[in-house]
């Protein structure tokens, strides 16, 4: 649900949605390290927007979709 809702609003490239979304093995430190450090300006964007929906819908209920197509054009 939060990929979705990032991509449609264009706030995250494909890939830094991959990557937030994505989980690795423990045992593989050097790799996580460099993975956690990848579009993290995307990354931040896309954790943002998703805490402004979840705000949106303490409000009143709304889709990823219809909170994309509602705030494009406000930086987002």
């Amino acid at each position: 649900m939060q990929r979705h809702g990032s991509i449609e609003t264009r706030t995250a490239r494909d890939k830094a949605a991959e990557r937030q979304m994505s989980h690795m093995d423990v045992t593989q430190c050097r790799p996580r390290i460099i993975h956690k450090a990848e579009y993290l300006d995307e990354r931040k964007l896309m954790l943002q927007w998703w805490v402004d929906f979840l705000d949106a819908n303490r409000e009143r209920a709304i889709t990823p979709f219809d909170y994309a197509k509602i705030n494009r054009g406000n930086g987002e």
